[in-house]
């Protein structure tokens, strides 16, 4: 449109290998990989986020390793592509629905 964002179709399915990353002071999936629409150069799912202290390599690890065992007791294994859909939500957000927002 008119405010260079892209037309969100909410019947479209994407995957993502689920891998934690931090953004910012927030903890997050990384959902570059994903073709979501729009311009947004860092696109992520916030996990948890906290002023401060800045989150340590050992809590990010640990978040992983979570992150991989839920795939892991979903799916059967974590080779796998995590499913969501997303519909508008807020001016620079989308809403994740689907498996992902389990």
């Amino acid at each position: 449109d008119e405010n260079g964002n892209d037309t969100i179709d909410k019947s479209k399915i994407y995957s993502t290998d689920a891998i934690v990353c931090t953004v910012g002071r927030a903890v997050a999936i990384d959902l570059n990989q994903c073709e979501l629409p729009g311009n947004a150069k860092n696109k992520h799912m916030t996990i948890l986020f906290r002023k401060s202290p800045r989150w340590s390599s050992n809590e990010i690890e640990l978040m992983s390793k979570e992150t991989d065992n839920w795939v892991k007791q979903k799916y059967g294994s974590v080779q796998t592509s995590v499913t969501f859909t997303i519909e508008n939500w807020g001016k620079k957000s989308v809403k994740i629905l689907g498996d992902l927002n389990e």
